[in-house]
């Protein structure tokens, strides 16, 4: 075979195979590869395509490289101040996202978390910062009660007793004061506990099923035509990029101590034990994929790609690339 017809056979070879990426050609072949893989796959689970193993490796060999970049970094940003920039703009309301009808199930949903709510109640009334808090609040109300016109301090010392001024009875208030202080203290020490069960069986009656249904009424009237430029106002581009670099330094936490891969095998994990002994086929039917979708998708989007590369001279330029190395070869030459 001399290299001259080896080059007119390697022509026509390119000239055939640009054909087949033309229009009627083009999706009668990528519906008759779409069909074969199909068929093909109708006898592999997912497990058969890709194993668990596989899928830890790579997330072993990637997650600890992951880290937004400068340029990452800059488009976000970017991205945001475009949003806020529209929002600010913007005509709509809350209630051209939200329905009544869905604000309505939200709450039911909520309502329905009693036993959540119960112990969120608990926490929080047994939280040190809040029995802090009580405490605090029932010891200057107490103190300046007693130390008011009305209190027993005043019966004490006379109505006009604090208006004589301190300089004149400074050590006879300054007496009274530490007693009362001590009483208080005394006080609220021994019946903390009662004041913080009070407390808790007050805020779960507050927050009953009726009352919660309630407030979510009396705050949807108030945000339903709360337009989305009003909340645009409130976390500017500046501000919003500040949280950033605090959710870097978590993220590079989580990865440090071993949490993100915890949390990704458990995801590989169920996604197996769920989806493992499937047919493909089942699968992709399951995500709502289908032959036929995946054919008009396929072609909506190829058509005006692969005619784009075939206007610029790319997919000749690719074809002819692959081919040649055959019709160069010393087999093909020694035909």
């Amino acid at each position: 075979m001399t290299a001259e017809i080896g080059k007119k056979i390697l022509d026509a070879h390119v000239a055939f195979e640009l054909q087949q990426w033309e229009g009627a050609n083009l999706i009668s072949g990528m519906n008759g590869e779409i069909d074969a893989l199909w068929a093909h796959l109708t006898k592999k689970k997912v497990k058969d395509i890709v194993q668990k193993q596989t899928i830890m490796d790579a997330l072993d060999r990637n997650l600890k490289e992951i880290k937004l970049t400068k340029e990452e970094k800059e488009y976000f940003i970017d991205l945001y101040g475009r949003f806020h920039k529209e929002a600010l703009e913007s005509e709509y309301a809350v209630k051209d996202y939200l329905s009544k009808k869905n604000f309505d199930k939200i709450v039911k949903k909520v309502v329905a978390l009693k036993d959540l709510r119960a112990d969120l109640i608990k926490r929080a009334v047994n939280n040190p910062f809040y029995a802090e808090m009580i405490s605090n609040t029932l010891y200057n109300g107490i103190k300046n009660f007693m130390n008011s016109e009305d209190g027993p301090a005043s019966k004490i010392t006379g109505s006009s007793l604090f208006k004589i001024g301190s300089g004149l009875l400074g050590g006879a208030l300054s007496g009274i004061e530490d007693g009362i202080d001590k009483n208080v203290k005394k006080f609220l020490k021994s019946n903390l506990q009662k004041t913080l069960s009070q407390s808790e069986s007050f805020m779960q009656e507050q927050l009953s099923d009726e009352n919660i249904e309630k407030m979510a009424s009396a705050a949807w009237d108030k945000l339903e035509d709360i337009e989305v430029s009003q909340m645009a106002k409130f976390i500017s581009p500046k501000q919003a990029t500040a949280f950033l670099p605090i959710i870097e330094d978590i993220w590079e936490e989580l990865k440090k101590d071993g949490k993100v891969r915890e949390i990704a095998e458990i995801a590989v994990d169920h996604f197996f034990e769920q989806n493992g002994d499937k047919k493909i086929p089942e699968f992709l039917q399951g995500l709502n994929i289908d032959r036929e979708k995946i054919k008009v998708e396929a072609s909506i989007i190829a058509l005006p790609l692969i005619e784009k590369l075939k206007k610029e001279g790319f997919l000749e330029e690719r074809i002819r690339t692959r081919l040649s190395k055959f019709y160069n070869s010393d087999v093909f030459l020694a035909i």
